[in-house]
């Protein structure tokens, strides 16, 4: 998809339909079954906008920093869902989906940082 379309333009779509996923899932978890169905729906443009960050970041350094780049970013990338997966889960029994509303911040930061994309 990111050969025929923009990367940045991909990447800010999928940021966009995962943060109304994150504020809108307490409405969707009231659906039976309907829940499930979002989970997937979140959990793919989660994996496509990492994705299409990774490509952006790849086309945005020297050649001879990608490497260097790419291994930043996925550490952070990683230490960050890491950090997020401990906090969301010692507080879900306290806050029960609700939790997710923690989220939110995350991709409104992204999408105003990717504005100039």
């Amino acid at each position: 998809m990111s050969q025929r379309s923009d990367s940045g333009r991909i990447a800010f779509k999928s940021l966009l339909i995962s943060g109304t996923l994150c504020l809108t899932y307490q409405l969707i978890e009231a659906v039976r079954g309907l829940s499930i169905f979002a989970l997937l729906v979140w959990r793919f443009f989660v994996i496509a906008e990492s994705a299409q960050f990774f490509a952006i970041s790849s086309k945005s350094c020297r050649a001879d920093m990608v490497g260097s780049a790419l291994v930043i970013q996925n550490s952070l990338g990683f230490f960050l869902s890491i950090g997020s997966i401990v906090i969301l889960t010692s507080w879900v029994d306290r806050l029960d989906t609700s939790v997710v509303w923690l989220l939110l911040p995350v991709p409104m930061l992204g999408l105003l940082a990717m504005r100039s994309l």
